[in-house]
């Protein structure tokens, strides 16, 4: 039988297979869409993103940036880091 920290540990590997380049952030509240009108219009690859923890108005939000391409995870950084 798998425990559960090793089939966590599993899904994570798979996962950074895929989606290489991460990137996290944490922003207020109000911040999120114009992150990802940015990353539409901007990032030439594959991208997702995951919330971590939702924004309200007294503290922010968390979110994880998933890029295929390096350059694409640069940009991101550059604009939003």
């Amino acid at each position: 039988m798998i425990s559960l920290d090793q089939e966590e540990y599993r899904i994570k590997h798979e996962i950074l297979e895929a989606w290489p380049y991460v990137q996290t952030v944490s922003k207020p509240w109000g911040v999120l869409e114009p992150m990802l009108e940015w990353c539409k219009s901007e990032i030439v690859g594959e991208w997702r993103w995951q919330l971590v923890d939702a924004s309200d108005g007294h503290r922010p939000g968390r979110y994880v940036f998933y890029f295929k391409s390096s350059l694409d995870c640069t940009a991101f950084a550059l604009k939003w880091c």
